[in-house]
């Protein structure tokens, strides 16, 4: 991770299809934040809902169109 870092501005962003408190950025960010990386997330911060899995990964902001706007965003 801190190589990809390097390449990224020391920068990286986590995704994941759960709540963010406890999740998978958190473990990044626990792992590269104190090399001063930033860790940006992206996750489910509400209540779930049910729905298609397709419906559900826009709803909450965790789709490729949002990755890819993120990841465009975090290293401008």
């Amino acid at each position: 991770m801190l190589d990809s870092a390097s390449a990224t501005q020391r920068r990286l962003l986590a995704v994941e299809d759960h709540y963010a408190h406890c999740g998978l950025g958190d473990a990044v960010f626990s792992a590269v934040g104190p090399e001063g990386i930033k860790v940006h997330k992206l996750a489910v911060y509400t209540i779930l809902y049910s729905g298609k899995p397709d419906e559900l990964i826009d709803h909450f902001g965790i789709g490729a169109r949002s990755i890819v706007g993120a990841a465009k965003q975090i290293t401008k």
